[in-house]
């Protein structure tokens, strides 16, 4: 049953408030029906209404059954008028992808920095198709939990009410409403769940919408505990420094369920489910191995897996035409510093001292790219950058973060690492140049 009693009751801790809200409103009888909910419970609404223009005349109906009722009860109105196909072929998107930025984007952009909140009509059997479209493509307990009530700055108040509540309500009232024949087309994967999968568990067991509403609410109030522990235990298992990510390979064996802790590690890193699988062979391959998802690389490097964003891979570089000044480049600072006494100079590994009568400005300060050669301080012949790397155990992520400092298309420096052999200091050198690299914190 629903009612406007049943409907303010089930919503009451947050309905019940001063807030303005905004109700997204399409002109089916979901939104329509919330629509009529709110006014009658006197909230303080305005609407917001998107025609994404796919259907022609029926697009121009929908905008015009939600303006016209907001019209004849002094509700604000807001319309958004686009072309959806052109914004998915413009930001590569698929039409549900597009079509849910399009409309968000337009409800922050109505209720910027206000304390409006955002009604949206989900109800029961979105939640119930949600979970099921998780199951299909692979989840987790967040996946298993289904839609929230309260997402930020969202609210839902017809979770708590079946499709078949809104609808019987619908005709009790007289409620005017769209009907979207695209509902009907099985080429979407959720419409595929709604009017394929879902009638043959209702044959199944007639009982299946409440089963697993039952499901969705012990699946979330678990949920709720797993959190806790898994915030816990990812303190230890997820170590942040300078923009990277290690886990500890002996302590994430210690505790066992190998694969639950790297799919809670990895999902935020946009490893998808089979990814992660194939992360595991990782814990025991050698050295230099990596996975990669879209926006993250993960690289074994002896007993821990090195989590990093993959970056351009295009050349940088920075031109230096002053050593007065302190240059900054990703990584942290180079500090030039002249000595016109050189005595004792005690080199490190982010400390360097150059000839300065073999400098020639300007320098270039540059990532390492492929071909780069120098000659290793100490040996007479020159070495490709690549080998050294390989000679000194760097591994894929290290590598990828070297830079160089050039004068005259001659690599002085492989920095953090090895002097040129042209550049260093001899007994009867006069002009000193020392370089200090300070590296960046955090």
């Amino acid at each position: 049953m629903l009612d406007q009693v049943i409907f303010l009751e089930k919503n009451k801790n947050t309905l019940l408030q001063k807030n303005n809200y905004l109700i997204a409103v399409s002109g089916g009888v979901d939104s329509m029906v919330l629509l009529h909910l709110c006014k009658i419970a006197n909230l303080q609404i305005q609407v917001a209404h998107v025609n994404y223009t796919l259907r022609g005349l029926e697009s121009d109906a929908d905008a015009s059954l939600v303006e016209n009722y907001c019209t004849s009860n002094n509700i604000i109105f807001y319309k958004k008028v686009i072309d959806t196909n052109t914004f998915m072929q413009n930001h590569k998107l698929g039409l549900q992808e597009a079509a849910r930025n399009i409309r968000y984007a337009f409800f922050d952009e109505i209720i910027k920095d206000s304390n409006t909140q955002t009604l949206t009509a989900h109800h029961a059997n979105d939640n119930i198709e949600t979970v099921l479209l998780h199951i299909a493509r692979g989840t987790g307990f967040n996946g298993l939990s289904g839609i929230p009530y309260i997402n930020k700055n969202i609210i839902r108040p017809l979770l708590h009410f079946t499709k078949q509540q809104i609808n019987a309500y619908a005709l009790q009232n007289n409620i005017a409403f769209r009907q979207d024949a695209s509902n009907a087309k099985n080429i979407y994967a959720r419409n595929a769940i709604r009017n394929l999968l879902i009638p043959t568990w209702l044959e199944i067991n007639s009982n299946f919408e409440h089963s697993m509403l039952q499901n969705i609410t012990v699946w979330n109030q678990a949920n709720n505990v797993y959190k806790k522990h898994v915030a816990q235990m990812l303190q230890k298992l997820l170590i942040a420094k300078n923009g990277t990510y290690g886990i500890p390979i002996k302590l994430l064996l210690k505790q066992g369920n190998i694969g639950v802790w790297l799919y809670e590690i990895l999902q935020q890193f946009q490893f998808t489910t089979s990814e992660t699988l194939e992360v595991e062979k990782l814990l025991f391959a050698e050295n230099g191995k990596f996975i990669s998802s879209k926006t993250h690389r993960i690289i074994k490097d002896n007993n821990f897996l090195i989590i990093s964003p993959i970056g351009n891979t295009e050349s940088k570089f920075i031109i230096i035409d002053n050593l007065q000044t302190i240059t900054k480049f990703e990584h942290g600072n180079l500090q030039f510093t002249q000595i016109t006494q050189p005595k004792n100079l005690e080199t490190t590994n982010n400390i360097c001292y150059v000839n300065s009568s073999e400098l020639q400005l300007p320098l270039i300060l540059r990532s390492a790219k492929t071909g780069d050669y120098f000659y290793p301080l100490g040996l007479a012949k020159k070495k490709k950058i690549s080998k050294f790397f390989i000679d000194n155990k760097l591994t894929q992520i290290q590598k990828e973060n070297v830079w160089v400092l050039e004068s005259n298309k001659k690599i002085v420096w492989v920095i953090g690492l090895r002097l040129d052999d042209r550049f260093k200091v001899k007994a009867n050198t006069e002009q000193v140049i020392k370089i200090e690299f300070q590296v960046q914190n955090g």
